[in-house]
């Protein structure tokens, strides 16, 4: 912001990044349990392996929680006076 961005600037860039990481985390995550499907489906009760209702509300529910783990710092730096933060240094 001490050069010219905007504080809605700041708060898509620090969304953005912690969505991308959620995304990579989900599909990697998809992939390894597609890969591991039968150890799971052994442990598994009342639903298959490869169920893509459960695949797809454990991936919306983990990309929502990055999304809120990701906006609430990026609200609190988008609000942060960048004039304080060079006088601090």
């Amino acid at each position: 912001m001490a050069v010219g961005a905007q504080s809605v600037d700041i708060l898509f860039l620090v969304v953005r990044e912690g969505l991308t990481l959620g995304l990579l985390g989900v599909a990697i995550g998809v992939a390894g349990a597609l890969v591991m499907s039968r150890i799971i489906g052994s442990m598994l009760y009342g639903t298959g392996a490869t169920d893509p209702l459960t695949y797809l509300v454990v991936s919306v529910t983990f990309l929502v929680i990055a999304m809120l783990a990701s906006y609430v710092p990026a609200r609190r730096a988008a609000r942060f006076d960048p004039v304080v933060a060079l006088r601090w240094e």
